[in-house]
């Protein structure tokens, strides 16, 4: 049988790991839990602000935010949205603007937008959405755990806190 080992983890990786994990074990309210997730996902990654979206009727909805918050709070690229969600697989880019992925998009450029990493989900009940964590002021934001940390709140969502909301 697979075996857990910290072979290879920081003292520090392990301990922020597992102080998290004891914080959202203690967590019995559902809204809750999805911010402390969605914050932890902002701040392990190095983005400024998070997102939870889901697709409605082909609408990208907000379900959670958490971050840096601002008048302009709500504005996001949904075509990265969309694209992950479609494509079914993690977007993550350094610099938007000068991803070719994503060039000739009109809410890049409006957007200016820089760090940014977008992991979809679908739930048991046939939702989707993604989780979306951006730096929108600084290229290459995020550390190698921007994926890691933005999938644990996927994860969560797909297991308990989206199915009971939608």
């Amino acid at each position: 049988a697979g075996r857990v080992t910290t072979e290879g983890v920081s003292d520090e990786v392990f301990r922020t790991f597992v102080s998290i994990n004891r914080g959202l074990l203690r967590e019995q309210d559902p809204a809750r839990l999805l911010e402390r997730l969605l914050e932890y996902a902002v701040s392990l990654s190095g983005g400024r602000r998070g997102f939870v979206l889901l697709l409605k009727d082909g609408v990208v909805a907000f379900q959670s935010r958490s971050g840096e918050l601002d008048a302009d709070s709500e504005e996001v690229s949904r075509t990265i949205v969309l694209d992950a969600i479609r494509q079914g697989r993690p977007l993550v880019t350094a610099n938007a603007r000068a991803d070719r992925r994503l060039q000739a998009r009109n809410s890049i450029d409006q957007l200016d937008l820089r760090s940014v990493v977008c992991v979809p989900f679908k739930t048991e009940s046939g939702s989707e959405g993604a989780v979306y964590v951006d730096n929108p002021l600084r290229e290459g934001a995020f550390t190698p755990r921007a994926e890691p940390a933005t999938g644990a709140s996927m994860s969560a969502c797909q297991a308990r806190l989206v199915p009971s909301r939608v």
